[in-house]
């Protein structure tokens, strides 16, 4: 019987070769567009993705630009630092010389001397 099925469908497709043989060629055609709709759609999508991808490059890109550029100025504060703390360490050294030979000077020096001391100070300057 399974056999005799087979046969007589056999015989039913035959029968009728141009109708089928139009329904397969209508079935091939709606295969081929749902394809090419695929296609479609994921070409949209991919291009879609690779411009998110792109800017995302993007911003990475600069945030490591942005990290770079800040590490350098820290280097450039840490370099500016050391150079000021040294330039402190040299005016203190200086205070302290001057403190000491200020302390060596006699205190009993009297007005009038030290203000004549001031004047040929200044009229020098006047001078230069």
């Amino acid at each position: 019987e399974a056999q005799y099925g087979t046969q007589q469908r056999t015989i039913e497709y035959a029968d009728d070769l141009v109708g089928n043989k139009k329904k397969l060629l209508a079935a091939e055609q709606a295969t081929l567009q749902e394809i090419a709709d695929v296609k479609s759609q994921f070409s949209e999508k991919e291009a879609k993705y690779k411009a998110q991808h792109d800017a995302l490059i993007g911003d990475q890109e600069n945030a490591k630009r942005m990290i770079q550029n800040k590490l350098d100025e820290i280097k450039r504060i840490k370099k500016r630092r050391k150079h000021l703390a040294n330039e402190i360490h040299e005016k203190e050294e200086r205070k302290a010389a001057l403190e000491a030979e200020y302390d060596k000077l006699p205190k009993n020096i009297e007005r009038e001397l030290f203000i004549s001391r001031i004047m040929d100070i200044i009229k020098n300057i006047k001078k230069q």
